[in-house]
């Protein structure tokens, strides 16, 4: 009867043993799964500040700037008689405009973050402010009025410094939210390394 209660005991130190040894692995497997989770849901997080709203807010801004380049050598190719070839610039100024508007409504059209809302939106109403001014120049090429063009080139200084600056603080805000993610990636990675 001793030898079955040692037994017995032995047994279930066994089984306890085991039982302990399973409970860990599953609680590892656990942790991978939930890392696994985070970390896709961080890499959707920077595909969607990289792609969707970087990029496009980028290329948006780099676009305007295009056009407005283009009307003011219309505007000096029309100060020189130069008429055909003022009016092909005028032609790719509103193109660049179009296509401007089009990355610019992408970028609105993406998700953002609490923060990235409110540095956002002081990008969305300087962008639509030069955006507003640009096209107003574009339209003064329908009547060759250059000092209405004149006029709107000194109205657009202080909101393109303004669309600067909320630009840049909405790009430093992305690469820092980028930053942060990043590292802990892969501090998460190094830690599930052996």
């Amino acid at each position: 009867m001793t030898r079955l209660l040692r037994n017995l005991s032995i047994h279930s130190t066994v089984v306890t043993a085991l039982t302990c040894l399973v409970t860990l692995m599953l609680v590892v497997a656990g942790l991978g799964v939930v890392a696994d989770r985070n970390a896709q849901s961080n890499l959707a997080t920077l595909n969607l500040i990289g792609n969707e709203q970087l990029n496009e807010l980028n290329r948006a801004d780099s676009l305007l700037n295009q056009a407005m380049l283009a009307m003011e050598t219309a505007s000096n190719l029309l100060m020189v008689g130069q008429t055909r070839q003022s009016n092909e610039q005028v032609e790719m100024a509103a193109n660049r405009i179009e296509r401007a508007e089009r990355r610019f409504e992408k970028y609105l059209a993406a998700p953002r973050t609490a923060q990235g809302e409110v540095l956002g939106s002081a990008v969305d109403e300087n962008f639509r402010a030069v955006l507003d001014l640009v096209k107003q120049q574009h339209a003064s090429f329908e009547f060759m009025d250059i000092n209405t063009f004149n006029q709107l080139r000194g109205e657009l200084a202080e909101p393109l410094s303004a669309l600067s600056e909320s630009v840049n603080t909405f790009v430093d805000y992305m690469v820092l939210v980028v930053l942060i993610q990043s590292v802990w990636m892969l501090s998460l990675r190094e830690s599930c390394l052996p």
